[in-house]
């Protein structure tokens, strides 16, 4: 076990990271999933954001850039023409965060038929459920959306709902979700869906979050997947434990 100081340290620069985000990264751009009715794509990554010698703007055609080159690695095309749903993963009235927000904010209202900017708040959990016995995790998964604060029982499918959604006149929707480093929050939701909708186990989702960060995950976002996942096993019967990091 490290020294608790270097420990603290560590988690501090986690969470600074979390909120300090770089521009956008094409490392972190993802394809997650593409609905054959709707022609829309599911995307994750991290702050659509550029700066040069005049400021910061949002990266909308460098966002486009990479999200059509990843999704051609993933077979698939995107439209050249489609409407922009921006999510944004928030903490709180965060004032590291609040230029970011308006960034999103701003480009939307003055571009409205491009897309919109959408904000989301996730908190994670406090506790994983492997500190508990079993009878306490299956009744707490089967009543997590009553006391999950990001209530991922209806968040997830919510977005695979939006992904079912034909847009507006019928244009293609991209949702593209994310946080500041694309690491923590939109891992959460990321490893949540890719357990839900595409076929992957708690560990493969979560290697796959870590593989995307580069890092590991804060600890209060994979203990809410980790929930998730006893919630997809004990109310879906899905396969997707053990839904931790086997020693």
């Amino acid at each position: 076990p490290g020294n608790p100081m270097q420990v603290t340290l560590v988690l501090l620069a986690l969470v600074l990271s979390a909120v300090m985000a770089n521009d956008l990264q094409q490392e972190k751009v993802r394809f997650m999933d593409w609905d054959q009715s709707t022609n829309n794509f599911l995307f994750r990554g991290n702050e659509p954001r550029i700066t040069n010698s005049t400021g910061k703007f949002f990266a909308y055609d460098l966002l486009k850039q990479y999200m059509t080159e990843n999704a051609l690695k993933n077979g698939r095309t995107l439209p050249d023409v489609f409407y922009l749903i921006d999510i944004k993963l928030i903490y709180w009235d965060d004032p590291l965060e609040q230029p970011d927000i308006r960034l999103e904010e701003d480009f939307f209202k003055a571009n409205p038929s491009l897309g919109e900017a959408r904000m989301r708040q996730l908190f994670g959990d406090a506790t994983s459920p492997s500190l508990f016995p079993e009878d306490y995790v299956k009744s707490h998964a089967e009543t997590l959306n009553q006391w999950q604060k990001d209530h991922l029982p209806t968040y997830i499918p919510s977005l695979n709902k939006l992904l079912k959604t034909k847009g507006p006149n019928d244009v293609p929707t991209v949702i593209y979700f994310h946080c500041e480093c694309g690491c923590d929050r939109t891992g959460e939701i990321a490893g949540s869906y890719a357990m839900q909708y595409l076929n992957m186990t708690y560990a493969q989702a979560y290697h796959w979050d870590e593989s995307v960060a580069g890092r590991w995950i804060l600890p209060n976002h994979n203990w809410a997947v980790e929930w998730y996942c006893e919630y997809l096993h004990y109310v879906k019967g899905m396969q997707v434990q053990p839904c931790y990091l086997p020693l």
